[in-house]
């Protein structure tokens, strides 16, 4: 058996990180929603079988609602302790996602959050404003146990939370602040 599918069948540890990663877009949302925003966070919802994973892959975190339309946020927690300064982010790069986990989804977030799952504090990274620079690093993940390839973002293209709510709230509104 291969390690990736050892990580496939792993339904408790896989079950674990859903809830959990759940959990922390549930927490961004309600920093959002305390902006003033219309934010959707879907249902949790757990695979039948191994292979009815496929139906997962476009999976949305959260939805902003505004006037010109959707506005998706992709939710990465990990457990790294940083603050609300991206100058505080533990490593000289961040992981987006995974290289398989990005390339399927069919409409692409437009913005990732990472959250610090030892402060609670959260960053956002451009996905528009950064793409074009993005790497790919091939590590072991070490949740899961399986060798994996990340999309990275370097440090200096982090941002803070406050500079994505308040472009959300200018988008709610139509108000830019000066």
């Amino acid at each position: 058996m291969s390690e990736d599918s050892d990580w496939f069948s792993n339904d408790a540890l896989f079950a674990e990180e859903l809830r959990q990663g759940h959990a922390w877009a549930r927490h961004v949302a309600s920093k959002l929603r305390s902006e003033g925003l219309t934010v959707q966070q879907p249902r949790l919802e757990w695979r039948k079988t191994i292979d009815d994973r496929g139906r997962f892959a476009s999976e949305e975190d959260l939805i902003i609602l505004l006037p010109g339309g959707r506005f998706l946020l992709e939710c990465k927690s990990r457990n790294l302790r940083f603050s609300d300064d991206p100058a505080s982010y533990p490593y000289p790069t961040a992981f987006v996602d995974t290289v398989s986990g990005w390339d399927q989804k069919q409409e692409k977030p437009r913005a990732v959050v990472l959250v610090s799952q030892q402060t609670g504090n959260m960053l956002a990274i451009s996905v528009r404003e950064t793409t074009q620079d993005w790497t790919i690093a091939k590590r072991r993940d070490r949740v899961r146990g399986i060798p994996d390839s990340w999309y990275e973002v370097r440090k200096d293209q982090i941002r803070p939370f406050e500079d994505l709510t308040h472009y959300l709230v200018s988008q709610s509104t139509g108000v830019l602040d000066a």
